[in-house]
């Protein structure tokens, strides 16, 4: 089975939910391709990374891009560690590490339409509502949502809606919220995005 194959069933276990699977099976991958074929090691790595941030283990994720390994040559998967970073780095409270990460990653994705610049987008969207910044969140989570209409990204566009509707909860927005988050729910369950599935009805539920 070729590395694409592999990967392309790991990424929908990770979509539909399955977060533990989904990080075991990509370090595993990760394991048995590190030496022959090291750039598809590190898309199972960053798989793995990512699966770590949606469980809430954001140390765990920091540790393992930050792991003794060559960096990749591929410029989606360099873009994607910085988002990583500076998503992990902000649910932890580290604002200036993670503004930092950003500051690095959002020039490189004026320039570029590569697919990874949607999660910069939305980690600096996360970075601005750890701040409290909520204005600054929305406006950050428009342009993912914009972003992953444009590339045609179904899970990214459901994680915007569902970031823009706890933003508006936040705000006390509550109507809005509730559209916002039905809309998340919608194509989450027309997908089978497990993820985003299960946070939208806490969401609508807290906005009524």
């Amino acid at each position: 089975m070729s590395p694409q194959t592999d990967f392309e069933r790991v990424y929908r276990t990770f979509l539909h939910g399955d977060l533990e699977q989904s990080q075991q099976e990509a370090e595993q991958h990760f394991q048995r391709l590190r030496n022959s074929d090291p750039e598809w090691a590190w898309r199972f790595k960053l798989l793995e990374a990512k699966s770590l941030l949606w469980r809430g283990m954001f140390a765990q994720a920091l540790a393992l891009l930050n792991s003794p390994t060559a960096p990749p040559n591929r410029k989606d998967s360099q873009i994607e560690i910085l988002a990583l970073e500076a998503a992990a780095f902000a649910r932890l409270h580290k604002f200036p590490e993670a503004q930092k990460v950003l500051e690095q990653a959002l020039p490189i994705c004026q320039s570029s339409g590569e697919a990874a610049c949607g999660d910069v987008l939305l980690a600096d969207g996360v970075l601005a509502v750890q701040q409290g910044q909520m204005p600054t969140a929305k406006l950050s989570f428009e342009k993912c949502l914009q972003f992953a209409r444009a590339h045609g990204d179904d899970f990214l566009r459901a994680t915007a809606l569902l970031n823009l509707g706890a933003t508006a909860l936040q705000e006390e927005h509550f109507d809005e919220a509730i559209d916002w988050t039905d809309a998340a729910y919608e194509e989450s369950s027309h997908s089978g995005f497990g993820n985003t599935m299960s946070t939208s009805p806490g969401n609508r539920s807290w906005a009524y």
